[in-house]
């Protein structure tokens, strides 16, 4: 596919900013190219061989919408029995189907925002809280208190209570800063009792209590806890049949039509072919389309899933050419190209370093093609450029605080990192192809790094350094946070590595309060922040998943991009 060309022209930055700094472009004698271990990836081959021809799966959405409409007429018959539709709508969603009922969901937990709750068990509490919160409503913490006593712990009869303890711990994952007094202690004696107990429970509640408190369902990626909930619903006698089917359908038919996606964009891949261009570096499109999974499991986001994928593929490759490979000429080179977002720089390149800028360039021309084309609005293109030149300027930045042979302190450390998390940049190249919920003011809000995305930047970042730093420090690169924080506090690796944790959990704080009603957006512009967190938390759960797939990732990818759901 030819690559997009642009002129001498380049677009006004949407913000100031000293990442729009650059420095000024100068020659370099002597550097030793910066090589990492990366290991090769079998995915994108795999992909290539996938039919590329279109499915019809018109029928098969005739028989879904069916089955939808069997599973409707539930709402109306629990409409007096709030705990029955409490079950019925924490199935819908952890089963993946939450968007096809989303107006039944929101107006029967709205109406239930007033319901007598007291007689309520600690599950039944804990999973009215955890559904309330997940769609916004604030309701109090202080539900809890009758199940805890004076010292703020679990009183000791709810302790054996084991399907209590871990719905109570899903829900607290939904707790914001202001839930501390209440929340904190009780979470972490439930989590000491379900440590202790889980090794002597019986086989399905040991997979419960393990599965949950290595990752709960709030942190989860949906459509992955939709196909560990199929089997784990199948296995509950009073299971819902048409439910249960019609879940088995709709998993088996988006699969097919995100396997279908991913072929194509592998063929696109191996037709750009710089990963032969580029060598050094990770091959990552396939991880891409998983991660995206993440934000846009839904069939009507496929354009949104399109452009996560290629801007994680080639986001990868620009990643390690600034940490292993390019010269700081070359760098410099790169990213001015990329900020001119112009040829005029290709002459003084290196056949990689161009072929590089030629991908970045041939990435937006195809972003741009399908909003245009797709029909949704013109306004969001200067954000996609803006977005791709911020990746190239955060890169850059880091790459000169490493010449500089310093450890910054923390507060450095987040000045310069969190950007190069690709967080931002990320939510606004994929958002775009969301259509006309995504408005300018949503693009400017995220653009302008509030709170709620700062947050995101901060888990993804984290959770990164914690499982990946030690194999980065084996050559140079820019100091993680573990260094940074050890080198400013003198502790050991250990201690840094928890403090991180507990940013981390705080960063989810900030995030749950974000999400709170009344919100300055639309909960689908929201929800995509949480989601692309989602996704880091289960890249990085096992170690650096990103990087290490065929190790870490494997049976996950495979079952969301290989293995259909039994029927």
């Amino acid at each position: 596919m030819a690559a997009h060309v642009p002129s001498n022209s380049s677009s006004s930055p949407l913000r100031g900013s000293p990442r729009a700094l650059l420095p000024s472009i100068k020659t370099t004698t002597d550097h030793v190219r910066n090589l990492a271990k990366f290991p090769s990836s079998k995915w994108s081959q795999a992909y290539n061989k996938c039919a590329p021809n279109d499915i019809d799966l018109s029928a098969e959405w005739r028989q879904i919408e069916e089955l939808k409409g069997e599973v409707g007429i539930k709402f109306d018959l629990y409409a007096d029995k709030p705990l029955q539709q409490l079950t019925l709508i924490d199935s819908i969603q952890q089963l993946g189907l939450g968007y096809l009922f989303e107006e039944q969901i929101d107006q029967a937990l709205t109406s239930m925002t007033n319901v007598d709750i007291d007689g309520y068990s600690l599950h039944q509490m804990s999973m009215y809280f955890r559904l309330e919160r997940q769609h916004g409503h604030d309701v109090s913490s202080s539900i809890f208190k009758k199940f805890m006593g004076k010292d703020g712990a679990l009183e000791e009869g709810f302790q054996s209570d084991v399907l209590g303890m871990v719905s109570f711990y899903e829900a607290a994952q939904l707790r914001v800063h202001a839930d501390a007094t209440i929340l904190d202690k009780a979470l972490a004696t439930c989590v000491t009792h379900l440590e202790s107990m889980a090794a002597d429970l019986n086989p399905r509640l040991k997979t419960l209590v393990t599965n949950s408190l290595k990752l709960p369902i709030h942190k989860n990626m949906p459509w992955l806890q939709a196909t560990k909930y199929i089997s784990t619903y199948q296995e509950d006698e009073s299971h819902d049949t048409v439910l249960l089917k019609l879940a088995k359908l709709h998993f088996n038919v988006l699969q097919k039509q995100h396997k279908q996606e991913l072929s194509h964009l592998s063929k696109w891949w191996k037709d750009v072919d710089i990963v032969s261009k580029c060598p050094y570096a990770r091959d990552k499109l396939v991880e891409g389309y998983f991660w995206a999974l993440a934000l846009y499991y839904e069939p009507h986001y496929s354009l949104c899933r399109k452009i996560f994928a290629m801007a994680i593929a080639y986001i990868a490759v620009l990643d390690d050419t600034y940490d292993a490979y390019g010269t700081a000429d070359e760098l410099e080179l790169i990213t001015e190209s990329i900020n001119r977002f112009n040829t005029s720089l290709f002459g003084e390149m290196p056949p990689y370093a161009r072929a590089l800028c030629e991908t970045v360039f041939d990435v937006y021309s195809l972003i741009e093609e399908d909003l245009l084309k797709y029909g949704n609005v013109a306004f969001s293109l200067p954000y996609v450029k803006e977005a791709m030149k911020l990746v190239a300027k955060s890169y850059h930045n880091e790459y000169l605080w490493l010449k500089k042979k310093q450890i910054p302190t923390m507060e450095e450390y987040r000045q310069l990192s969190f950007a190069s998390a690709g967080v931002t940049s990320l939510l606004i190249l994929s958002s775009a192809g969301m259509g006309h919920i995504v408005t300018k003011e949503a693009l400017d809000w995220i653009f302008s790094e509030p709170t709620f995305v700062i947050a995101a930047q901060g888990i993804v970042r984290f959770l990164d350094d914690i499982v990946s730093h030690e194999f980065e420090q084996q050559r140079q690169h820019v100091p993680s946070a573990v260094e940074c924080y050890m080198n400013q506090y003198k502790v050991s690796k250990e201690e840094a590595c928890q403090y991180l944790r507990k940013q981390v959990s705080d960063c989810w704080k900030s995030l749950n309060e974000g999400i709170l009603k009344p919100t300055s957006f639309p909960f689908p512009v929201l929800e995509r922040v949480l989601n692309i967190v989602r996704g880091a938390e289960v890249m990085y759960e096992d170690g650096d998943g990103f990087t290490h797939s065929q190790k870490l990732m494997e049976p996950k990818m495979t079952s969301l991009l290989k293995d259909p759901v039994a029927i």
